[in-house]
């Protein structure tokens, strides 16, 4: 059972972030509308947190540099909430508001999780 709560576990929680990582380098030139208007060079900060998602990801699987993971990807799951997900909800748009959303509910899924197992560290 313990294999089941330490590897899996650590494993499934990596796959979503290395997935998304992944989609970000292959989708770089499309997610760039996503990304805020007051932050310039919009493509380029899709490749970088693609690669850190993916690096993130890895660190996880391998369980090399975790809790320095953790603590950048709970930043980097912050800072969509913030700056993506949260305006998104506003869009005048339903079908836009309902994606925000699902995003929000996501990142926010994803936070607590990281959060979870970064305090697991602190034992």
């Amino acid at each position: 059972m313990k294999i089941l709560t330490t590897v899996v576990a650590r494993v499934l929680f990596a796959l979503p972030f290395l997935v998304f990582g992944l989609m970000h380098v292959a989708a770089g030139q499309n997610m760039a509308m996503m990304i805020p208007s007051f932050l310039p060079g919009g493509v380029l900060w899709v490749y970088l947190t693609g690669v850190a998602l993916i690096a993130g990801g890895l660190s996880l699987i391998i369980n090399k540099l975790a809790k320095e993971a953790l603590i950048g990807l709970s930043v980097f799951l912050i800072a969509v909430v913030a700056t993506v997900h949260v305006p998104g909800v506003s869009n005048p748009d339903p079908m836009m508001q309902q994606i925000a959303m699902s995003g929000l509910l996501k990142d926010i899924g994803l936070l607590g999780g990281a959060l979870a197992y970064l305090g697991s560290y602190s034992k």
